[in-house]
C-alpha cells in the first residue's frame, strides 16, 4: 500500500483527496504499525466502505 501511494499521478491524488483520504497519502511507513495495516486491508470491504471484524462493522466515512 504504501508503495503503491508512491506511485500514484497527482491527478490520481487529487481523486484520493476529494474522496476524503488525503491524510493516507501523508503516511509513512512508520507511522502505521505492519499487523495494524494487514489486518485493516485484510477486512477491508471497499464496496459497501467498511471493515469487517467478525460479527462486527465498522463503516468508513469522512469523519
Amino acid at each position: 500500500m504504501f508503495e503503491a501511494v508512491g506511485f500514484l499521478t497527482r491527478w490520481q491524488r487529487n481523486v484520493v483527496r476529494k474522496m476524503g483520504f488525503g491524510k493516507i497519502l501523508k503516511l509513512k511507513v512508520s507511522d502505521v504499525n505492519a499487523s495494524l495495516a494487514y489486518f485493516v486491508v485484510n477486512r477491508l470491504d471497499t464496496k459497501n466502505t467498511e471493515i469487517n471484524h467478525g460479527d462486527q462493522q465498522i463503516k468508513i466515512d469522512k469523519e
